[in-house]
């Protein structure tokens, strides 16, 4: 594993998954984007087996928000 791999490893998970969901979650009832998502951090842990926990980590974080956005919309 290169130094190189590693920062090309964090570079996409962050930049190419984690702020791309967080800024354009899916909405709950939105199956094929919750899709989209699962399938894009399979291909990372795929890619990045290092990363493969974190990744895990902030597809469950993008689900707590929305189901935390939804309690708040539901409270209304």
């Amino acid at each position: 594993m290169t130094d190189r791999y590693i920062q090309s490893g964090f570079d996409e998970v962050y930049n190419g998954f984690w702020r791309v969901y967080r800024n354009h979650m899916p909405e709950a009832d939105d199956s094929e984007g919750w899709g989209r998502c699962h399938d894009h951090s399979l291909a990372l842990q795929e890619k990045y087996p290092f990363l493969s926990e974190a990744i895990v980590r902030l597809e469950i974080e993008l689900d707590e928000r929305m189901r935390a956005k939804m309690q708040k919309t539901e409270k209304r």
